[in-house]
């Protein structure tokens, strides 16, 4: 291209000296060359824009391979998501994301800043989906670690004598209902064995206690 030129621009110079030399009765050839050498130059520099929005590309490319080499673990659930995907990482997204589009089959595409255009395997309603099981399960973490807590020791401690329901629900006022309490403080510690009925044989008697047991 850079040749075509060059080739272009000697005939151009050729062809304005012929034309000099005949006073400038017939400029056509002139006007032909240097609207063809405007051509070239502005597929030049097209291509070089390509050329380096490509090397722009392939940085962004390299970097978040390398950002994201750590993880090898390639196993996922039935969503499609990574069993162990890495953390939600804003200064790579602020980095490289100039905008994502959620189309309406819920297709996410996000464009690069260098102007790539990436399409998600995983779409917005799955997305929604595996956000909804990712709550609950920290939901369920934290009513685990909870039992574990100062909070539920101190209860035990309070419950060596036995307690009404009422009572414990008084003393950890977590849950605003006796039934809420019992599905989710007491039960579970019946479970593992730390608390007891006063009369098992009768769970549901309104003279019922619950005492704690140690282990």
């Amino acid at each position: 291209m850079e040749r075509e030129k060059e080739e272009l621009n000697q005939k151009l110079y050729e062809a304005v000296e012929d034309e000099l030399g005949r006073k400038g009765k017939d400029a056509k050839l002139a006007d032909h060359l240097t609207e063809e050498i405007m051509k070239i130059r502005e597929q030049m520099v097209d291509f070089i824009a390509r050329e380096e929005q490509q090397a722009e590309i392939e940085e962004d490319m390299n970097t978040l391979r390398k950002a994201l080499a750590i993880y090898t673990n390639e196993r996922r659930d039935d969503l499609g998501y990574y069993l162990n995907a890495p953390e939600f990482k804003p200064d790579l997204f602020e980095r490289f994301i100039e905008k994502g589009t959620i189309l309406d089959g819920g297709q996410s595409i996000y464009r690069f800043n260098s102007g790539f255009e990436w399409k998600s395997p995983i779409n917005y309603k799955v997305y929604q989906e595996q956000e909804k099981r990712r709550k609950k399960a920290k939901y369920q973490l934290e009513k685990k670690e909870f039992l574990k807590g100062p909070e539920v020791k101190a209860l035990l401690k309070y419950c060596e004598e036995p307690k009404t329901i009422t009572e414990m629900r008084e003393y950890l006022p977590r849950y605003l209902t006796n039934y809420n309490f019992k599905k989710f403080i007491v039960n579970p510690l019946m479970r593992k064995g730390v608390i007891k009925e006063t009369i098992p044989d009768k769970p549901t008697s309104r003279l019922q206690k619950y005492y704690s047991v140690k282990k």
